[in-house]
């Protein structure tokens, strides 16, 4: 991922390829070993301690289960924080998660949000801010814009955005600024003074101004993925960044960053790339598109490989 310092309003899409794409090469289905019987009674010991009165032992269980690299573990942890009918439980997985960050319980956080009880809501919207990749940032934007979620589970959101500095999240919370709810506008305000590092307050004016100048952000797009949540840490594709980007604010220029090693079908001149760009750009003819060279074509690219090989060979 490439990020820009500038502050001209531009926004960076880094476009990578791997040789062997997550989520997309043809490989044969990986058969789980099976537990051992260590291993096992572990498993069933913290599994039973789910159900303990004991919030700490709980948490302490729920740990343990998404530490074991097991989709059983998760499934255990999962289908509590979901279903359990104590609210206390699903509070309790919902911190286990956040202490883990297990990117397997990603949508479970962002569903925890609207659960019935508040502390499962603000326990969900506090752990949902440890998760900080481009496409989870989204995730989060993307449901403050659900028209069923309440005013005060908008305003957990926000402030989540604020807590963690996430910048890209800038025009959620503008818009914010302008909502009939005043818990909602103060934590939209909140959220942009720990953002901004501006602790006075402004105008929704001089906010403008601050993102105009500092409004430069990198988002992630990938060509091919698969459905699913399991495969979200691969980034949505690039058809959908871009219109997302243009339904947003076409005018606001664009800048693929081509992380490609050679060009292929994806890359290459004709190719997927510079047709979804030529496809996009007739819906939205003001948009500005502009495609970098290959990562592979800049000099000093052999310079930086040769110099982390010999500093992995020192280790």
């Amino acid at each position: 991922m490439i990020r820009s310092a500038d502050s001209t309003g531009v926004l960076v899409v880094s476009l990578a390829a791997l040789l062997l794409m997550a989520g997309c090469a043809s490989a044969p289905p990986v058969v789980p070993v099976p537990m051992g019987a260590e291993e096992l009674r572990r498993f069933s010991d913290a599994e039973a301690q789910l159900a303990s009165p004991d919030a700490a032992i709980r948490e302490k269980a729920g740990v343990a289960l998404l530490s074991m690299a097991r989709s059983e573990g998760a499934d255990a942890v999962l289908m509590r924080l979901r279903s359990a009918p104590e609210p206390e439980v699903r509070a309790s997985m919902v911190r286990a998660v956040e202490f883990t960050e297990d990117r397997r319980c990603f949508r479970a956080l962002l569903d925890a949000v609207k659960d019935p009880d508040d502390e499962v809501k603000r326990a969900a919207a506090r752990a949902l801010g440890r998760f900080s990749r481009p496409n989870e940032v989204q995730a989060v934007v993307d449901l403050i814009r659900e028209p069923i979620l309440m005013p005060g589970e908008v305003a957990l959101l926000l402030r989540t955005l604020g807590d963690g500095m996430f910048i890209q999240a800038t025009p959620v919370l503008l818009a914010a600024l302008d909502s009939p709810n005043a818990d909602v506008r103060d934590a939209a305000g909140d959220a942009l003074k720990n953002i901004s590092g501006n602790r006075s307050g402004a105008r929704r004016e001089v906010w403008e101004l601050w993102w105009d100048a500092n409004r430069t952000t990198t988002r992630e797009a990938v060509m091919e993925r698969r459905e699913g949540p399991e495969y979200d840490f691969n980034g949505p594709l690039l058809e959908t960044v871009l219109r997302q980007l243009a339904a947003d604010d076409p005018a606001r220029p664009v800048v693929l960053s081509m992380l490609f090693l050679s060009p292929g079908r994806h890359a290459g001149p004709g190719g997927d790339i510079e047709q979804i760009c030529a496809s996009v750009r007739a819906e939205y003819p003001e948009l500005d598109i502009a495609i970098s060279p290959l990562v592979a074509e800049h000099p000093g690219l052999v310079d930086i490989l040769a110099e982390r090989l010999r500093e992995a060979s020192k280790t």
